[in-house]
């Protein structure tokens, strides 16, 4: 499923370019440049040693999928290449979506580099208060899990406060 996933998707910025609603165009920019990420967590995504693959299911009528892939297509352009990441656009790949269980935008999908899923949040349903920090506790989970356990579809990420 992950190969279809990439096959299908898009570069993040590929993605926002390619938008043919200049509105949602124009605020996903707008908001790109108003998002930061910390460099601490930049430098921590850096330190991944293993690729890791981000599908984001979106939608251009979404103003929550206009936050979200504001906030992934920056973190494409921050990272090195130890991360791929693919935006689908919803409407387009419904059939895609539903194989993948996908029923609501933005869903982001992680996934390792043998295709396994690790995890995936819907949205404001994250546990984290950021996008790039959902991520990066769902990959250091996939990282600590044995090799023939990784959290599935239906297994939240707790999540985890600090010492």
């Amino acid at each position: 499923m992950m190969v279809a996933a990439l096959k299908v998707g898009v570069d993040p910025i590929e993605y926002v370019n390619r938008l043919r609603n200049e509105r949602a165009r124009r605020e996903i920019k707008r908001r790109m440049q108003e998002y930061t990420i910390s460099g601490e967590l930049v430098a921590e995504f850096d330190r991944i040693i293993e690729k890791h693959y981000i599908v984001l299911f979106a939608a251009h009528w979404s103003s929550e999928c206009t936050t979200e892939v504001a906030a992934i297509t920056k973190l494409s352009l921050v990272t090195g290449s130890g991360l791929v990441i693919k935006i689908i656009d919803f409407d387009s790949n419904i059939d895609l979506a539903e194989e993948l269980g996908v029923q609501k935008v933005p869903t982001a999908i992680v996934y390792d580099k043998r295709g396994k899923e690790l995890g995936r949040f819907m949205g404001k349903t994250r546990l984290a208060p950021t996008v790039e920090e959902e991520l990066l506790q769902i990959i250091r989970h996939g990282q600590q899990e044995t090799p023939g356990h990784a959290i599935g579809k239906n297994e939240k990420v707790e999540a985890r406060s600090p010492p």
